[in-house]
């Protein structure tokens, strides 16, 4: 079931955990796109006849995002008023920008942002569609009595981000391994391997591949723990492994976001 979306590591060290070189030495598995330089085509204009609790106008953006956006005079967001999807990422992963970026609050049902030393709002901007992916999963891994764990995004209009050698449209987002101890704190699977629930951070995977367009997750494949058959079978005919390791990838995970055709 995928995600309906018509319409979020400043250079701290504390936030990230260890510097990473996000996905330039991965080790590919298997088939998947490279970095695209074309511009989106304009997305559809939202229906709005899919209200839900989280969603009073229907519109595909949550009331949470837009009262938090609102609040601080990011957009003219109404949780009364059926309204298009302002933001687009442009280029590629790699060498793109966000032009009007939405701002992933710090807190949601079933997600802790992890802002670190980082200014506040300086780490936490992205296309809709990854604040959504990120809102409609923490919904949805809020059930298993634990919640998603994100550092960075990107910046606010996107761009160079150091460390990072993508995170430069808003579509790719870094996430902690889950703990055993269920608590908010960072995890390195080098060091403290006998933290590490596997089986939580397999079900948080799983649920990001069945309810966003994910691209590929990059990860440290050594000591994940699990393969990724079964994420493949979510992959809804994608013809593509969505796993792959990447050096540097230990203390967290990256999620990359599909682009629009």
């Amino acid at each position: 079931m995928a995600v309906c979306m018509l319409s979020s590591c400043g250079a701290s060290t504390s936030q990230r955990e260890a510097p990473s070189t996000d996905d330039s030495s991965e080790t590919k598995i298997g088939h998947g796109s490279g970095p695209v330089d074309s511009e989106l085509a304009p997305l559809p204009a939202p229906d709005c006849g899919n209200q839900r609790p989280w969603d009073a106008d229907g519109d595909g953006l949550s009331d949470a995002v837009e009262s938090n956006n609102a609040g601080e005079g990011y957009h003219d967001f109404r949780s009364d008023r059926c309204e298009d999807d302002p933001s687009r990422p442009m280029g590629s992963w790699y060498e793109g920008h966000l032009e009007a970026g939405i701002n992933l609050s710090d807190r949601g049902t079933g997600y802790l942002h992890n802002r670190g030393s980082d200014a506040i709002d300086s780490d936490d901007w992205g296309a809709l569609t990854m604040v959504s992916c990120l809102e409609t999963t923490g919904r949805a891994f809020e059930d298993t009595g634990l919640r998603i764990n994100v550092n960075d995004l990107s910046r606010r209009r996107g761009r160079h981000f150091p460390p990072h050698r993508s995170h430069r449209n808003g579509l790719d987002a870094d996430l902690r391994y889950v703990r055993l101890d269920g608590k908010d704190a960072p995890l390195d699977l080098r060091f403290h391997p006998e933290a590490y629930d596997a089986e939580a951070t397999q079900e948080l995977m799983r649920l990001l591949v069945e309810l966003c367009p994910v691209e590929v997750i990059f990860v440290d494949l050594e000591r994940l723990g699990f393969d990724g058959n079964t994420l493949n079978r979510h992959a809804s005919g994608r013809g593509q492994h969505l796993l792959r390791h990447a050096s540097g990838h230990s203390n967290h995970f990256h999620l990359r976001l599909q682009r629009a055709p």
